[in-house]
């Protein structure tokens, strides 16, 4: 069942809180502790797109309660005509998805376990897909429109750390090391908007402030 986008408005005080207070590593596993606690369910897992590798890598997944290391997985597009699994679908689509019977469903394709039920909505950042939040549970019939607003909610509480953390990632890979800057204010925000904005064109910047407001 594909879903079109809500505009529920999250919670923002409270996840704010609690992901601004998370390191860049516990970042992922604290936003998919949300996501389980508010749909009830103990299965689910986070995603986020690789450009470098063209896939959605996972780090770990949640099964029965349980966080396990998957080793940097990747999941990437089929070419041999089976289906790409749901989390493939809503990066593409960028929709919300909802299947309660997966033995029915022209997407699903098994990822790690088999599960008759999954909640999926995309994570979105300056009106662009770069993840996947999804749920899941081994009976049909598990989660409702209610659930997939929670996971809309908290996905867009999350995007803009998560971004963060997709760029944390790609500069480790890159160089080796870790580069990460955090910051909730509004001006902030600002900043990071204008910078996605400018950093795939070739345009010259002209970045100003008195001394000691963080130019470099």
């Amino acid at each position: 069942m594909k879903l079109n986008p809500r505009n529920n408005p999250p919670r923002a005080s409270a996840v704010d809180d609690a992901l601004h207070a998370a390191d860049a590593q516990g970042l992922e596993l604290r936003i998919l502790e949300l996501a389980l606690e508010r749909t009830g369910t103990r299965n689910g897992a986070l995603f986020l797109w690789d450009p470098a590798r063209k896939g959605l890598a996972l780090g770990f997944h949640v099964v029965e309660g349980l966080v396990v290391d998957v080793g940097g997985a990747l999941l990437q597009p089929r070419h041999d005509g089976r289906p790409n699994g749901i989390a493939l679908h809503v990066m593409d689509t960028g929709a919300s998805y909802l299947t309660n019977d997966t033995a029915r469903d022209p997407h699903y394709a098994p990822y790690f376990l088999p599960v008759r039920s999954i909640a999926a909505v995309p994570v979105v950042y300056q009106r662009r897909p770069i993840g996947v939040l999804t749920v899941s549970a081994r009976e049909t019939g598990a989660f409702g429109p209610a659930h997939v607003a929670e996971l809309e909610a908290l996905a867009a509480s999350a995007a803009k750390f998560l971004r963060r953390a997709q760029l944390h990632r790609a500069e480790s890979a890159a160089h080796g090391r870790p580069f990460l800057i955090k910051g909730l204010s509004p001006a902030w925000i600002e900043v990071e908007r204008r910078i996605e904005q400018v950093a795939q064109t070739d345009a010259p910047v002209l970045v100003q402030g008195e001394s000691g407001t963080g130019k470099e």
